[in-house]
């Protein structure tokens, strides 16, 4: 892990904001046409799709489903550009119960149900109980989607105190990635794993990237190709 200092810290919460504006605009811009799109569509397929033939018909729920998917990428870049945005309500937090509830609520919506969930119990810290809520959400549902293809996938979820922080890993059993390649890993949009196989938008990572970096910590990962990952992230034990 590389330390930075003070003025690099400055700068890269610049950036972020920066980013984040961009993103605001430009996904603010792109709603209308593309539920435009979508809806134009639906119409066309409840309306008119008796005179389509086969073939027709095929084009026309592929124009749906991938109006759909840009949508939804327009959704997660309205959240990412409010990550800046919104003001921070710091308390104290029981990482346990927290990173418990999310994993039970992702499993039991479509998870791997016959994934093995080791969860330690986790110092608790100081920050915003909601973008840490989602920071686990985002860290467990990656865990469990690159597990998903394993016989017995395995998620597992630990912590360690240190002197003026706590570090938190979630690791997984799955496919890992070369670490050649780690520093996409929480870039807007980057992604390591085929989206016809994994699913994904690209902007997960860089949501927790931005939480993490809010609460004044650090992030980071480490992997094996074909043998798991595991991303951890540091936080200061005051808050910020």
């Amino acid at each position: 892990m590389i330390a930075v200092s003070d003025e690099q810290s400055a700068e890269i919460e610049a950036l972020g904001a920066e980013l984040e504006s961009i993103c605001y605009s430009v996904s603010h811009d792109l709603r209308a046409p593309v539920r435009a799109v979508i809806g134009f569509a639906r119409a066309l397929e409840e309306d008119h799709a008796a005179r389509l033939d086969l073939e027709g018909r095929r084009l026309l729920q592929i124009v749906v489903s991938e109006a759909g998917r840009v949508n939804s990428l327009i959704e997660e870049l309205v959240i990412f550009s409010r990550l800046g945005r919104q003001p921070m309500e710091s308390a104290p937090v029981d990482m346990t119960v927290l990173a418990r509830s999310v994993a039970f609520e992702l499993l039991e919506s479509g998870g791997p149900q016959h994934a093995i969930l080791d969860l330690s119990d986790l110092p608790g810290v100081t920050g915003d109980r909601a973008l840490l809520r989602a920071l686990w959400s985002h860290l467990i549902s990656n865990a469990a989607k690159f597990a998903g293809q394993r016989p017995i996938p395995r998620v597992e979820i630990r912590a360690s105190a240190e002197a003026d922080r706590v570090v938190y890993h979630v690791s997984d059993n799955g496919i890992g990635f070369d670490m050649a390649y780690s520093e996409k890993l929480f870039g807007l949009f980057q992604r390591l794993q085929s989206d016809a196989v994994y699913p994904g938008a690209g902007v997960g990572l860089a949501m927790v990237k931005r939480i993490v970096h809010r609460h004044g910590g650090t992030i980071w990962a480490d992997a094996r190709l074909g043998e798991g990952a595991t991303f951890s992230f540091a936080l200061p034990k005051g808050g910020r």
